[in-house]
């Protein structure tokens, strides 16, 4: 997981930058994830991952304050989409077949991209997209990381 949510990330943002100074400009967009920003149960390898982006972004474009280069990190909370279920298994051509759920929690795909679509084109530094509720648990527990504790254990 790490080969693909952070190293290759990390190796063709490279390669951009480089470009991008022999330009003169240019935007990096990577999609993290809430996980990134807070912890999820049952998920601390997506959840390290996540978190490495922000790790490895945030001070990487502070090192790059005057060479007309932003970059986008966009983190969507969650996502009302079909994955689980069009999920292959060992098998090839064989759905997972899990049931997704569908709550009303959930960031339709559609609105996703657009608000994608608004922070690319504004040149946002950080969004984070999802539905009111889990925003609201999002920011409790980023700006009081104990209560993540509590919440989970009650």
């Amino acid at each position: 997981m790490f080969d693909l949510n952070v190293f290759s990330i990390l190796s063709l943002s490279r390669l951009a930058v480089k470009h991008f100074l022999k330009v003169g400009e240019g935007q990096i967009v990577n999609t993290s994830s809430l996980a990134g920003i807070v912890p999820a149960p049952m998920s601390a390898t997506y959840c390290g991952t996540k978190h490495a982006l922000h790790g490895y972004f945030r001070p990487f474009f502070l090192e790059h304050p005057d060479n007309n280069i932003s970059m986008t990190m966009v983190c969507p909370g969650p996502v009302q989409t079909e994955f689980l279920a069009k999920s292959f298994t060992e098998k090839s051509g064989e759905n997972y077949g899990v049931t997704t759920d569908t709550s009303k929690n959930k960031v339709s795909v559609e609105r996703c991209a657009i608000l994608m679509g608004v922070a690319i084109a504004n040149k946002l530094d950080e969004v984070w997209i999802a539905m009111a509720s889990p925003l609201r648990l999002v920011y409790m527990i980023y700006c009081f990381p104990n209560f993540a504790k509590w919440y989970v254990s009650t």
